[in-house]
């Protein structure tokens, strides 16, 4: 009799604590994942970028037809329509 209300006790204690348990390992879990690396940082494009030309420069501006960047920016544009 005493074995069966020992054994009633803890199955009640282990009911109540099971879903605690399965929350608290997830928690750890998830903090485990999200903190396993905290030295990576945000990269971003430091690059620069150049353009090229035939000439070596890039003289002139988008509002001159004339000149070697609006010729250019004109013939990329025509190849799109």
């Amino acid at each position: 009799m005493k074995n069966q209300v020992k054994q009633a006790v803890v199955m009640k204690i282990v009911l109540c604590c099971a879903p605690l348990f399965v929350i608290l390992i997830s928690v750890l879990l998830i903090i485990a994942l999200t903190m396993n690396n905290p030295s990576v940082t945000c990269q971003t494009d430091t690059t620069t970028t150049t353009t090229s030309s035939d000439s070596g420069s890039s003289n002139g501006s988008l509002a001159d037809k004339n000149s070697d960047v609006g010729k250019r920016v004109s013939y990329i544009a025509n190849r799109f329509k």
